[in-house]
């Protein structure tokens, strides 16, 4: 868990290896206190 943003809420990131779209990178999440996710992104590795 860590700190983000100004409002020190504690929140869970998540990093999964994998691919989309033929390109291999790291799907994130960021997991709030009350089990809702409210940052979904895919991260292209060497980008």
């Amino acid at each position: 868990m860590f700190n983000i943003g100004k409002d020190g809420v504690k929140r869970t990131k998540i990093e999964i290896s994998g691919s989309y779209k033929n390109q291999d990178g790291v799907f994130e999440y960021i997991i709030e206190p009350d089990n809702t996710i409210n940052h979904r992104f895919f991260r292209v590795i060497g980008e």
